[in-house]
């Protein structure tokens, strides 16, 4: 390699959010609800009355979605109303949503999801979510309630990630869930379209992957279990590939391969195949990198040890080397379910599972279609692997398969939605990247936490995986949010605070 050629380097995380909350408007003839207040609340959106005929409401939210798109125009920020399929990722969009409604409001009001274009991670990405929440916050009259949310998509640009990095990120949010959700209000948990993985997906409920399997909606040929989904090897071509090439001579050289003893990547050439259908052997070399079946090993071992006093004091408690404002925090109690919300809601687990019998059960996949099935919810799971799901596996999408992160809730604090979309990328970046021995330390760090054991709170853990801009903003939030969600401090524990 010539001095002048740049060194290979691995692609940037990938990313986009969905910002949903409701503007108030009003016709320009008809006075202010709140004009009492008006100088201290941001301009209404007047539009024309056109006629004394009455407008359809989706000829008038069109209107809506165009105001705000000519206001991110006119500041510089691409956007367009229902954008070609072609072009729907690459400029901002505004649009509906039959999720997010109001009542009892005296203002006319128009649900919106705004949509970012695909970027990748980069602080100057992340910064850009800022200026447009902050710039429509201020010029027009947001209202949010709790059918808003704020759903940040993470991937790897085009391309689904391989069976072993989802495995990764899935082990991570369910051992993460009840830390994570300390950042957001209670509800959030009893919301129907951010159901907990933790409380309320099939792994939660005790199912077993056998179990999710015999439930599942495969095709006869159960392609997407025992090919697209299944693991890649280094240098093989990507899983795009094999969602392209589908064909029985494919799949069956695919099996062909991963028969073999020698653990060669599977490199698909018609030169290359012989008569039967198997593949020649190509150049062997080496594969490396972090081991999922070291990560499967370790934490299959922690499950059959994890009630043995002796292995528990063995263990190392988290220090952070952090300053922090004050104590940690304590993980909130497990609620009950108001019982107007049982129909909405898919049924609690009766007690928790734990860290490492979820991680075990997750690792033990060997399909990624089936992590989605173990982490799904009859609506959306708060952490969603549905772009991994079966169908969608099979059928090249035209949306990037992305990670859904949807826990948080409808927002007009532009710095809370820059911090929370730079969380969700830096953990999948940790997940997929940390040496085995680090990964693992966060995961018992977790399983301390969430069991009891140990003190150890959400500021830790964005800590421990390197986000630590994200983990003094992290304290601030709880701490401004102590009384209102509920939270209590740790007064016996380690208090890190100087």
């Amino acid at each position: 390699m010539s001095g002048s050629e740049p060194l290979p380097r691995a692609r940037a995380r990938t990313f986009g959010v969905e910002l949903e909350f409701i503007i108030l408007w009003l016709w320009d003839d008809e006075p202010d609800p709140y004009q009492e207040w008006a100088n201290e609340l941001p301009p209404i959106l007047r539009i024309p009355r056109e006629s004394s005929i009455p407008l359809p409401k989706s000829h008038v939210d069109g209107m809506v979605y165009d105001a705000i798109c000519d206001v991110l125009n006119r500041h510089g920020i691409p956007a367009r109303r229902d954008p070609p399929r072609a072009s729907e990722f690459r400029v901002w969009n505004a649009k509906s949503d039959s999720s997010i409604y109001l009542t009892d409001e005296k203002a006319r009001w128009t649900a919106v999801e705004l949509v970012s274009p695909v970027e990748s991670a980069s602080p100057v990405a992340f910064k850009v979510i800022s200026y447009v929440l902050n710039l429509i916050a201020s010029t027009y009259r947001i209202k949010l309630n709790k059918t808003c949310g704020f759903h940040v998509h993470v991937g790897d640009g085009e391309e689904r990630m391989p069976l072993e990095d989802v495995k990764r990120v899935a082990s991570l949010l369910w051992a993460a869930d009840p830390i994570i959700a300390t950042l957001h209000p209670s509800e959030r948990r009893t919301n129907r379209y951010s159901q907990s993985i933790r409380e309320r997906s099939p792994l939660a409920q005790g199912s077993k992957i056998a179990d999710v399997l015999s439930n599942a909606n495969h095709r006869e040929d159960d392609t997407c279990l025992l090919y697209i989904g299944r693991s890649m090897r280094h240098g093989e071509q990507p899983i795009s590939w094999r969602s392209m090439n589908q064909l029985q001579k494919h799949i069956q050289a695919f099996k062909d391969n991963r028969s073999k003893l020698d653990f060669q990547p599977f490199i698909y050439d018609d030169t290359e195949r012989s008569s039967t259908g198997k593949m020649d052997s190509p150049t062997a070399y080496s594969v490396s990198g972090p081991n999922a079946s070291e990560i499967q090993a370790r934490t299959e071992k922690a499950t059959k040890t994890i009630n043995d006093s002796e292995v528990k004091r063995s263990s190392h408690p988290y220090s952070s080397t952090l300053r922090r404002l004050g104590p940690r925090f304590l993980l909130p109690e497990r609620l009950p379910d108001d019982e107007s919300m049982s129909t909405r809601l898919d049924a609690k687990a009766e007690s928790d599972i734990g860290v490492f019998a979820g991680v075990s059960e997750i690792f033990s996949c060997e399909s990624s279609c089936v992590i989605s099935l173990l982490l799904e919810t009859r609506q959306r799971p708060n952490y969603s692997f549905f772009r991994y799901r079966c169908n969608d596996l099979m059928d090249p999408p035209w949306r990037a398969p992305t990670i859904e992160f949807r826990e948080a809730a409808g927002t007009t604090s532009g710095r809370w939605a820059e911090v929370w979309a730079s969380i969700c990328v830096g953990l999948t970046h940790f997940a997929i990247h940390a040496p085995v021995d680090v990964y693992l330390s966060v995961l018992f760090h977790l399983d301390e936490a969430t069991s009891g054991e140990a003190s150890y709170d959400v500021v830790d853990l964005l800590g421990e995986v390197g986000l630590f801009a994200e983990s003094v903003f992290a304290e601030k939030r709880l701490t401004q949010y102590k009384d209102e969600w509920g939270l209590k401090y740790d007064s016996e524990g380690e208090n890190n605070s100087h």
